[in-house]
């Protein structure tokens, strides 16, 4: 260990703390978490203390972004980039949007169909590098929020009309479900994993088998710091009160999707808002309810649980 490094600073060989990595790039502490929670890089390790720290590639990436950034790029076309990809921008004076990961199409607003059909394609080919490859290229181009509510959602929901009409097979909905819920999870459990704001307790209902959206909604609850319990799907009402009781959450937030029976939805809320107590808040989101009992937080957009989150993360 050199003299003007102290042990905090230098990990190891191979590995160094933010406060190293800043130095040798410029950027920021702060902005290095930021990008972290927002765009998914850089994705550091953790020591024993649950201190970040960050491999050499790392920091040599973080450097040719920085590059960029003064070479007035914008940060949401850059943080995502691979380092091949990064020395194209910096070789080339053209915006970064023209510079696009290899053998992935461009992304086009959700107004225009291709973006969903370049997603479909893969889907059709089971081509599951292809198809993580267009996930992780929109959650980092755009960020996590912008990525689920005008990507993923509409690729969810188109993946379901092709297979009601038959152009997709059932194998082929089971493995784009597969690939996403692996995304999703991969992200909201390595940002959460060192959260430290308030609990909440995630599951749906009972004979609810569809929890791709409660994986979408633990993702916006990471992003804002707080700590989560993922019960997963068809969880009896009684467990979820029973899990509760002995985890102590702030929250407990249930995910329900279109088919669901409205009937017997409302009917499981009720259950759970008298057994959950006055201290839990009971909070529901997803599109398959849009009238839930008195007492019932309702989020109707991944956007609105975000900004929920914000506000328990803290209390």
């Amino acid at each position: 260990m050199t003299a003007n490094k102290s042990q905090e600073e230098l990990v190891t060989e191979a590995h160094l703390s933010i406060g190293a990595v800043s130095r040798a790039t410029g950027i920021p502490a702060d902005t290095l978490r930021t990008w972290e929670r927002r765009y998914g890089f850089p994705t550091p390790h953790r020591t024993e203390s649950g201190h970040r720290v960050y491999s050499v590639e790392t920091t040599e990436r973080l450097q040719r972004i920085a590059e960029a950034l003064e070479r007035g790029h914008r940060v949401s076309h850059v943080v995502g980039l691979p380092m091949a990809q990064l020395q194209l921008v910096l070789d080339s004076s053209e915006p970064p949007a023209s510079v696009e990961p290899p053998h992935s199409p461009p992304f086009v607003s959700t107004t225009d169909s291709s973006t969903v059909e370049v997603w479909l394609e893969a889907v059709s080919n089971l081509d599951e590098s292809r198809l993580k490859a267009h996930l992780q290229h929109a959650w980092s181009r755009y960020g996590a929020i912008r990525c689920l509510e005008d990507h993923v959602g509409p690729f969810l929901r188109e993946l379901g009309r092709a297979w009601e009409t038959g152009r997709l097979r059932v194998f082929h909905e089971h493995f784009a479900s597969e690939c996403v819920r692996e995304f999703l999870s991969g992200h909201w459990r390595t940002l959460a994993e060192y959260n430290a704001g308030a609990l909440a307790l995630l599951t749906t209902l009972p004979g609810e088998e569809h929890n791709l959206g409660l994986h979408m909604v633990a993702c916006a609850l990471a992003l804002a710091g707080m700590q989560l319990i993922f019960l997963g799907a068809n969880t009896p009402v009684e467990d979820i009160i029973t899990s509760a009781a002995s985890a102590e959450p702030i929250a407990v937030v249930i995910s329900v999707s279109y088919g669901v029976h409205t009937t017997m939805a409302r009917r499981y809320l009720g259950r759970l808002r008298s057994g959950l107590g006055e201290r839990v808040e009971l909070v529901v989101g997803g599109g398959g309810i849009e009238s839930v009992p008195d007492e019932v937080t309702r989020l109707p957009t991944l956007d609105s649980a975000l900004a929920w989150a914000q506000g328990a993360a803290s209390r």
